[in-house]
């Protein structure tokens, strides 16, 4: 998302291609996979042998009640319930990566979801289109060579653009093969949504709230069959966890989206407490599980569980930092002359975050510059 929102704060547009393998972790060539451990990163005895042997004589089998037909080798395909699994895929895979640079494009690789990506100006949209095409093209071929599928049926393209811009989303298709794949409004992305005004997540807090609700309204069917710790553990396993999860793409969004959580929040500690929807819930959020959602700071919001303090020479908050991920003058004026200081940059150098570097909730924030390299400024957190 930081490389697109970087394209963004240029005034770009960004085309973004999600490709959809079929049954791509059972379709992995044990021969190819052994040989490009071997030849392209250097693994060998004894470490190639237990990956041999690991990959070696699986059987499998059809079972209808009491009849089993007979058993057949597995020649293809990395075995469930392991970490290898997604390990070996990306590694089986990795050439994607090589392909997509040389036509000048990014990719993400993620276990089996693969994103193509990459930015143009408002006049090179047609180029950036057939450069996209060529290179998913180029893909589908590699990965027919190598037992792999590329699902066009499920393959979803989002362009990205500013909410001053969508207009100039172009609405014709993308040619992948005999195919053409439209582009549309929203994709999901590893359990995010993302919008093609990349900056608003409006659909991504929408169904997450939806979702929530209607895993509250399944814990309150049950409720009175549970003891309390039981519906406590519910809502914080089943709820809050969704809350939590990804809330770095939430830094900087406007308050009237970030409200929509606490209307999440307070049928939870209503469910927890037994209280009633009349009584007042302030009292209940004070407790755990719910005391680490505040309902004001958004710095709290971005993060549960952590306190931000201000230093001396130090920028602070993540509310001096707009949705544009670039820095606010405006807000940084307000700081004092101390703090200021040490927010001096390069003229026409832009302060951006990397959302993956954002650490985990009870962990500080470090602001990273576009080069990733000269840190501008931090502020220092106390848990």
């Amino acid at each position: 998302m930081s490389d697109i929102l970087s394209a963004l704060d240029s005034g770009d547009l960004a085309l973004l291609p999600l490709l959809d393998l079929s049954a791509a972790f059972d379709t992995v060539d044990h021969v190819i996979l052994l040989q490009r451990l071997k030849t392209s990163y250097g693994i060998s005895s004894p470490v190639l042998g237990w990956l041999t042997c690991y990959l070696s004589n699986w059987t499998q089998f059809v079972q209808r009640g009491g009849s089993r037909s007979k058993p057949s080798a597995v020649i293809c395909g990395v075995p469930r319930g392991s970490v290898l699994r997604p390990i070996l895929f990306l590694l089986y895979t990795i050439d994607l990566a090589r392909l997509a640079a040389t036509h000048g494009l990014h990719v993400h690789l993620y276990a089996d979801d693969t994103q193509v990506y990459g930015s143009c100006h408002t006049d090179g949209v047609a180029p950036l289109q057939d450069v996209v095409s060529t290179c998913v093209g180029d893909m589908s071929t590699w990965m027919r060579s190598n037992r792999l599928q590329l699902n066009t049926k499920k393959t979803e393209v989002l362009w990205c653009t500013s909410s001053r811009r969508q207009d100039q989303i172009p609405a014709i298709p993308l040619h992948i093969g005999t195919d053409n794949v439209m582009p549309i409004s929203s994709v999901p992305d590893l359990g995010v949504y993302l919008n093609a005004d990349l900056m608003s997540m409006a659909t991504h807090i929408s169904r997450m709230v939806v979702s929530c609700f209607g895993i509250l309204r399944q814990i309150r069917s049950v409720q009175r069959s549970l003891p309390r710790h039981a519906v406590t553990s519910l809502v914080t396993s089943l709820v809050l966890t969704r809350l939590d999860y990804c809330n770095s793409v939430r830094a900087g969004l406007p308050a009237n989206l970030l409200n929509r959580l606490q209307t999440v929040i307070n049928p939870a500690a209503r469910l927890i407490c037994s209280a009633r929807k009349s009584e007042h819930i302030t009292p209940n959020t004070d407790g755990p599980p719910l005391a680490a959602y505040p309902r004001e700071n958004p710095v709290q919001t971005l993060c549960p569980g952590v306190q931000v303090q201000a230093q001396p020479g130090t920028c602070v908050s993540l509310s001096s930092y707009n949705r544009s991920r670039s820095w606010s003058h405006d807000s940084a004026s307000d700081l004092p002359a101390c703090q200021r200081s040490s927010c001096q940059r390069p003229e026409g150098q832009r302060l951006v975050t990397d959302l993956s570097l954002l650490p985990a909730p009870g962990l500080g924030i470090v602001c990273h510059p576009l080069s990733l390299r000269r840190p501008l400024c931090h502020h220092s957190v106390d848990t």
